[in-house]
């Protein structure tokens, strides 16, 4: 027994076991409630990472449609205003003039109406190609819709040529021909979008991607046609010019065909 308390020793042993035993009960409520917290924030942690990937996925498809329906829907449209064209075109050599100013007045139309349509499929073709290089995965549908394209581009310039021999059109067009692996291409479309910013509607551009010469025959015709064979190439009015062409020389090329340009007059 403790002199001072009064308290024999088997009652202090036994209130020591007491306490010890609640203070171990109230650490296990602790840390049983300490695991389930920290369980239902795991849980909640995975639910939102869940819903966050979920909601980013869906998002993703989404775009992806938008830009695949815009591309569509600008396909249509690029059909519409070629076989407008095609129409004006055959119009013009093919009906009888009942005027000297009726053939002047259509060749006015068409000449717009050209320029208009191909600056548009020159925009469209802009965005086709940064939506390609935003997806980080390849999809065969974007590689269809710039086939699409070049072949547009193809034709609006077939149809250039033909118009330009009938109405004597005052621009000058380009054939550029570039790839992906290229390392003066940039550099090459770079100094071309600089005239054709200056020259405007007097300067046509039209960018053929040598890629998809393993898809489209009409790319691998055009490529044996005018022997290209280095990249980047341009084709101005049909004199062909191998490698980069800096701005200097761009400038006394088309200078040398059409003289009465804006950037030729000193």
């Amino acid at each position: 027994m403790s002199k001072q308390t009064g308290i024999s020793d088997s009652e202090e042993e036994a209130t020591s076991n007491v306490l010890e035993n609640s203070f171990k009960k109230s650490s296990n409520k602790k840390k049983a409630s300490f695991r389930k917290i920290s369980t239902d924030k795991y849980v909640i942690a995975g639910v939102l990472t869940l819903l966050i990937f979920s909601l980013g996925l869906c998002m993703g498809v989404i775009l992806e449609e938008e830009r695949y329906n815009w591309a569509e829907e600008i396909n249509q449209e690029q059909d519409v205003e070629y076989l407008s064209l095609q129409l004006q075109y055959l119009f013009l050599t093919n009906l009888p003039n009942s005027d000297g100013n009726s053939s002047i007045n259509s060749c006015a139309v068409l000449t717009t109406s050209l320029q208009e349509s191909v600056n548009d499929l020159s925009d469209s073709l802009a965005k086709i190609v940064e939506y390609e290089e935003a997806n980080s995965l390849p999809d065969e549908e974007f590689v269809l819709l710039k086939r699409r394209y070049t072949l547009d581009n193809i034709r609006y310039w077939l149809l250039t040529k033909q118009a330009t021999d009938k109405c004597q059109m005052d621009f000058v067009t380009i054939l550029y021909f570039y790839n992906e692996d290229c390392k003066d291409c940039p550099s090459q479309g770079t100094v071309l979008s600089y005239y054709k910013a200056i020259l405007e509607d007097g300067l046509l551009v039209f960018p053929i991607d040598q890629d998809l010469s393993i898809e489209e025959p009409l790319v691998k015709i055009l490529l044996s046609l005018y022997n290209i064979d280095v990249n980047p190439s341009i084709v101005i009015n049909d004199e062909i010019h191998s490698g980069f062409v800096d701005k200097e020389n761009l400038k006394i090329l088309l200078c040398d065909h059409q003289d009465d340009l804006s950037i030729c007059v000193e």
